[in-house]
Parts: structure tokens; sequence; C-alpha cells
């Protein structure tokens, strides 16, 4: 639940000053907390509040939830088997 903003911002494809932005969004509604960092005097820590997990869970129940219904409408059995081997293939790249 920790995070640096560098490490934090590589993994979701932000820039540091344009996620900055955003985690004081975050801080504001107290769903995380940025924190100095001991190991680096330069570097915060972002912290995932309670709050903030409840909302984040919240949100991906959501999300799924919305994704799930569209996709329902469209694909088949078939189209969501070709899906999972696409995804597959592009989460191992971007792993590697």
């Amino acid at each position: 639940r920790t995070l640096t903003m560098s490490v934090l911002a590589d993994r979701i494809v932000f820039s540091v000053p344009r996620l900055s932005y955003r985690i004081g969004v975050l801080v504001e509604r107290g769903w995380v907390d940025k924190l100095p960092c001991a190991e680096d005097k330069r570097a915060h820590n972002i912290v995932l509040t309670e709050d903030g997990a409840r909302a984040l869970m919240r949100a991906g129940r959501d999300h799924r939830e919305q994704i799930r219904a569209v996709f329902d409408d469209v694909l088949d059995e078939d189209d969501f088997a070709a899906l999972k081997t696409v995804m597959e293939k592009m989460r191992a790249a971007v792993d590697s």
C-alpha cells in the first residue's frame, strides 16, 4: 500500500508532475497520504489510506461490472477466449 512517487508514476505511465497534481487531489479526499521517504530525502511515499482502499475496491467493482456489461452484449465465448489470449500476450510483453 506504499510506493514512492517515481515508482507509482512508472507503473501507471504518468509523468511525475502530472502524478503530483493527481496525488494532491487524492490527499484532499483522504484516499492517500503523501509522506517523506526515510531512505531518500528527495522522494515521497504515497500511502493508500483505509478510505482510499475502500474507494479503490468500489471503483474496481463498478468498473468490472461496466466492462462485463459491455463485453457480454458484444462478445461470445470464442471472442472472450481470443481476447484472453491477446491480453495474456500483452501482459507478458509488459512484464518482460
